[in-house]
């Protein structure tokens, strides 16, 4: 919609962030707005609304994201689910490191983990599109939303402008429910006010 022909470099989650401004102008994944990272990138206005979830395999005894105490959980490094496992098993149990949502998923495939915890919307694609392996994705209505952005290097008010403007078009012409419909099957929900009111605090 702006005209931007990008080069893409693939990278693993971890250390995206660090590298911004170092080869690359910025970073497009499954990026929660946090305070942490605000000090490191800035951020567009928020595209996608997500929370936390569980995948298990069909027949787990975990329910909730309390039964993950004394578990091996497979996460994603340097991720808000990283930092919510910790919290809640609060030293009963283990955790095991990944690159990205997919290497922790196969975790669960092969049955090397109880659980992975990362953000409900790709849980939800995986356990969707691998059906012969019966996963199971469980949502904890108490468990805080996050809000996806693309995260820019710092510096670059002009790129972050352009950006923002991009999503709006995409949002107002429908692009975007085209593209949630396509992978999600299902219609875009309405974001929440509160993402707007997190993407401005990102982006001051």
């Amino acid at each position: 919609k702006q005209g931007f022909r990008p080069n893409f470099i693939p990278h693993d989650f971890t250390g995206m962030l660090e590298g911004l401004g170092k080869g690359a102008d910025l970073a497009v994944s499954a990026i929660s707005i946090t305070d942490e990272r605000r000090a490191l990138v800035d951020f567009t206005n928020s595209h996608f609304e997500t929370t936390q979830a569980i995948l298990v395999p069909e027949g787990s005894p975990i329910t909730s994201t309390n039964d993950l105490k004394g578990k091996k959980v497979a996460v994603v490094e340097d991720s808000v689910g990283e930092d919510m496992v910790l919290q809640i098993q609060a030293g009963n149990g283990s955790i095991v490191h990944n690159t990205s949502v997919w290497s922790a998923v196969q975790q669960v495939m092969r049955k090397e983990v109880d659980a992975a915890f990362s953000d409900s919307a790709p849980l939800t694609y995986y356990a969707n599109n691998y059906k012969d392996q019966k996963l199971r994705v469980i949502v904890d209505p108490t468990s805080p939303k996050n809000y996806y952005a693309l995260a820019v290097a710092k510096n670059k008010p002009e790129l972050l402008k352009q950006l923002n403007a991009g999503i709006e078009q995409v949002k107002a012409d429908g692009t975007f429910d085209k593209i949630y419909q396509k992978w999600f099957k299902s219609a875009a929900p309405v974001q929440a006010a509160e993402a707007s009111a997190a993407a401005t605090t990102a982006t001051k």
